[in-house]
């Protein structure tokens, strides 16, 4: 598994996610597993300190297919079908995995994936950035 940053259209790191596969897109540049890139600028092959809070860029909500294109570049995205199908029908979170237009950060459906896959918070607040950018 190999580590990547995901930078923004002002080469700045806004993600930082764990992918099986080498990544190709322009705006993901590798870096070394324990690098602390988050909210730095990219330039000339290093990496700037900058005034931002990586915090801050954590979204409230992503879509259905953000969420789940971020979990599969992740590789998490079987682990997280493999629980929700385990879930009675009834079940909320499993309601919400199959009808959910949009995922919040703050749900407990979040929490509950996340305690499950064993992530830290910082480790979702990453996927929902790097969600955030994804598009279709």
């Amino acid at each position: 598994m190999k580590t990547y940053a995901q930078i923004d259209e002002n080469n700045v790191a806004v993600a930082v996610s764990h992918l099986h596969s080498a990544v190709s897109a322009p705006n993901m540049v590798e870096v070394a597993a324990d690098s602390d890139v988050l909210g730095k600028r990219y330039v000339s092959g290093a990496w700037e300190s900058i005034p931002v809070d990586p915090i801050s860029l954590v979204p409230r909500a992503v879509t259905r297919f953000q969420a789940r294109a971020a979990l599969a570049q992740a590789g998490l995205l079987g682990g997280v079908e493999a629980y929700m199908s385990g879930l009675p029908t009834t079940d909320i979170a499993r309601l919400a995995w199959q009808d959910a237009s949009e995922f919040v950060r703050a749900s407990p459906t979040i929490a509950g994936m996340q305690q499950v896959l064993g992530l830290t918070d910082a480790d979702v607040d990453a996927l929902f950035i790097a969600a955030s950018v994804i598009t279709a």
